[in-house]
Order: structure tokens, then C-alpha cells, then sequence
């Protein structure tokens, strides 16, 4: 992933994933055990618009969850995101990817926005996640996974 420059509240990612088709990167986005390759080891997913979605790493008592709020596969997934150690401390924020075929592989572009003025100290660490599981998830198709 490579980090673009960021707007006030508004992170802005892309990165290219050799060896993906775009319905491949969006089901590992997607599918509970893809997701465990790269990203949480518990994923409990409702896709479709509306639908529930959660995101645990037990040993550490985190989770991540939200509602889809646009699913078409292979195209755009748009979803709500909040922490549980941030409820009610912030507003939901809000992702959007994209994933677009290229040559040999898949463009994928993240937007994740809504920071607050004082979460804006929170986006480099954001941005740094971001980079660093979609590094991962590249790195399955270099491994073969």
C-alpha cells in the first residue's frame, strides 16, 4: 500500500495487488477466513448493505465492527468502523475501497474519513495500519496462499 497525501479528516490509500482479481481482493476483505490470513483471527461478517460486521482479536480483548453500507463485489465496499475501546468516545468513522483491475492484478484504494478535529492526531497511526495489513495481504500471493 502506498499512503497518499491526507485532506483534514480524510485518509486516502492505494496500492497495486499483483495476482488478485478484483472479486479475489474484495473476498479477503470479506470472508472471515481470508480475513484470518492477514488480518483478525474472528471475523463475523453479514454482507450485504445493512449487515453486521465484526472483527475480533481475542488475546488482545479487541474489536473492530460497524454495518456495510454499500457491498458490490469486485467493484466497492463502503462500511462504518468504531473500535470498542472508542465507543462513545468518537463517531463512527467511515471507509470506502475500491478495487479495479489492472494488468496482472487489482488496484485497491481506500478512503476512510470522518476524524474528528481531535481524533486528526489518530490518522498517521491509521494510515500506518492500512499499509502495513494490505502489505500483508499482498505478500499472500507472493507466498502462494
Amino acid at each position: 500500500m502506498i499512503e497518499l497525501p491526507w485532506h483534514h479528516d480524510r485518509l486516502l490509500l492505494t496500492g497495486d495487488f499483483p495476482g488478485f482479481t478484483p472479486h479475489d481482493l474484495f473476498d479477503h476483505w470479506t470472508k472471515p477466513e481470508l480475513l484470518a490470513k492477514f488480518w483478525p483471527p474472528v471475523a463475523v461478517i453479514d454482507l450485504r448493505a445493512g449487515g453486521y460486521y465484526r472483527l475480533e482479536w481475542p488475546t488482545q480483548g479487541w474489536h473492530l465492527h460497524g454495518h456495510y453500507l454499500r457491498v458490490e463485489r469486485g467493484v466497492r465496499l463502503d462500511f462504518d468502523w468504531t473500535w470498542n475501546h472508542e465507543l462513545g468516545k468518537f463517531t463512527p468513522l467511515k471507509v470506502e475501497m475500491y478495487f479495479i483491475a489492472t494488468e496482472g492484478g487489482t488496484r485497491m484504494t481506500i478512503e476512510h474519513f470522518g476524524f474528528a478535529p481531535d481524533e486528526l492526531q489518530a490518522m498517521p497511526g491509521t494510515a500506518g495500519g492500512w499499509i502495513h495489513f494490505g502489505n500483508r495481504l499482498r505478500d499472500l500471493r507472493a507466498e502462494g496462499k
